[in-house]
């Protein structure tokens, strides 16, 4: 029975806190076959790549100026933008350049429930000053806040840009991680609850 009870403590605590740390997680972006055209070697995919250099590995557009968009499919509710304009304008693919030649000073994020987006839910305008030189990686950087919205797509789309070929290193959407729901703190309360039980049976048996 000891043993049972200790066992059923420690899988409540382990099942709350992965369902807490899976429902604070940042909505994930999977990119759709509706982007722009992309420059040769500068592909769509590169906005939303991971791992090591993927901030100096950036999607241009061939040439489309204000005309350039993503489209991607979106999981749970967004409140929250983080990205990193081109960082290698003016240079080469996968080399930090750091020029402000492409460099997108306006766009908008479209959230739809169609692919087409024919049928907008909310736009959010957002605005950004051009880094001066010398630059870094972080000038390129740019976060923020807009009202909560649930969608299935959103279209990231420039309004304005220095030049011909504006795009992005980096773009991350998020939901609002940073102070739980109701439902997430009980979570995260259950599975306290049950590490502090099982401590107190691992104290009680010695």
């Amino acid at each position: 029975m000891h043993s049972f009870c200790k066992t059923l403590l420690y899988s409540a605590g382990v099942v709350a806190m992965l369902a807490f740390s899976a429902s604070a997680k940042a909505d994930t972006l999977t990119l759709l076959g509706t982007s722009s055209t992309d420059y040769p070697t500068y592909p769509a995919s590169d906005a939303i790549d991971t791992g090591v250099g993927h901030l100096i590995t950036d999607f241009a557009s061939n040439s489309l100026g204000n005309a350039t968009h993503l489209d991607f499919a979106i999981s749970g509710s967004a409140d929250h933008v983080d990205l990193y304009d081109r960082t290698t304008s003016g240079g080469g693919d996968g080399i930090f350049f750091g020029g402000t030649t492409d460099f997108t000073t306006e766009f908008q994020l479209i959230f739809s429930n169609n692919a087409d987006f024919s049928s907008p839910l909310a736009t959010y305008d957002f605005t950004k000053p051009t880094p001066t030189g010398p630059t870094t990686i972080s000038s390129f950087f740019y976060s923020a806040d807009f009202a909560p919205v649930d969608a299935s797509y959103v279209r990231y789309q420039v309004i304005a840009a220095n030049g011909p070929n504006p795009g992005l290193a980096d773009i991350v959407i998020s939901g609002a991680s940073a102070v739980p729901e109701p439902g997430s703190l009980a979570l995260l309360g259950t599975g306290v609850l049950g590490m502090v039980g099982l401590l107190r049976f691992r104290k009680s048996a010695k």
